[in-house]
């Protein structure tokens, strides 16, 4: 399996923005206990920040003996903590990151490491689109900054479309949370790796969407390490194009999907060179 695609929340350094659904908050406290100890271990800033209508709450954690579940609980609980008080409603979480890692770094520390939990933010459509831009924002700050993302979602409550519609927006997803990834790739570019078949041709198509305020044209998508698409991935991006009115240009694309753009006559989309 791809490394893109892990089974773990462990393993993790900067640069790495990872997509985590779970089922339960049991799943939930596992995934956390690991990646806060390594946090720790390598003197990063750990915080876990949990978003909603209503603003951005923050703590930071100092230990990680005692994360788990107190009794009667629905959230895992982080502790022992320097609670913070709320942030401003409205705070742009992006802004907020880059604050964040800023001040880590004047601090001393190696970089930041960062837990969410947006469940309560995305529960509407509204909130997914909106959110959505601000996941490839970060995706997009962190490839040239010290800081690690771990983004939680709940499965149960969310439903695993939704789930798949963000996940497919991080420069790692746990596996099976999504069969592709269209993340940020430093300088403007994006990156498409995993497969896109007829069957997720669509979620591609509605990827692109809510990210295309922050793209330029033509939009620079490096498929190098694409393992598979199809006409419909590339129609699918062909009408992304159009509704953005963008043109989507395609770089270290195989000889196969060279030749299928030129067959289809794709008006939005091109493709560069071969392997």
């Amino acid at each position: 399996m791809s490394v893109r695609f892990p089974t773990t929340a462990a393993g993790r350094a900067p640069g790495d923005h990872l997509c985590w659904p779970y089922r339960g908050v049991d799943e939930l406290v596992t995934a956390t206990r690991e990646y806060v100890a390594e946090g720790l271990a390598r003197h990063e800033l750990v915080t876990y920040v949990e978003l909603g209508p209503t603003g951005m709450h923050q703590a930071l954690l100092s230990d990680v003996a005692e994360v788990g579940r107190p009794a009667g609980a629905g959230r895992p609980v982080l502790a022992p903590l320097t609670a913070g008080a709320p942030l401003p409603t409205g705070t742009d979480p992006t802004v907020q990151l880059i604050e964040m890692t800023r001040s880590a770094v004047a601090e001393g520390y190696s970089g930041l490491r960062v837990i969410t939990d947006a469940t309560a933010q995305v529960r509407t459509t509204e909130g997914r689109a909106d959110w959505a831009r601000s996941e490839h924002l970060i995706d997009a700050f962190s490839v040239e900054h010290p800081v690690t993302a771990l983004c939680c979602y709940d499965v149960d409550e969310l439903g695993e479309a939704s789930v798949t519609a963000l996940a497919c927006l991080h420069s790692l997803t746990r596996a099976d949370s999504s069969p592709f990834l269209l993340r940020a790739a430093g300088g403007g570019t994006l990156a498409l790796s995993g497969e896109v078949d007829v069957l997720s041709a669509e979620d591609l198509q509605a990827a692109m969407v809510p990210i295309g305020p922050s793209l330029s044209d033509p939009v620079v998508v490096e498929v190098s390490d694409l393992d598979f698409i199809d006409h419909g991935g590339l129609v699918a991006l062909e009408r992304a194009g159009r509704a953005l009115d963008l043109r989507v240009r395609l770089v270290g694309a195989s000889r196969a999907t060279g030749w299928l753009v030129g067959t289809l006559g794709l008006a939005h989309v091109s493709a560069d060179g071969s392997r």
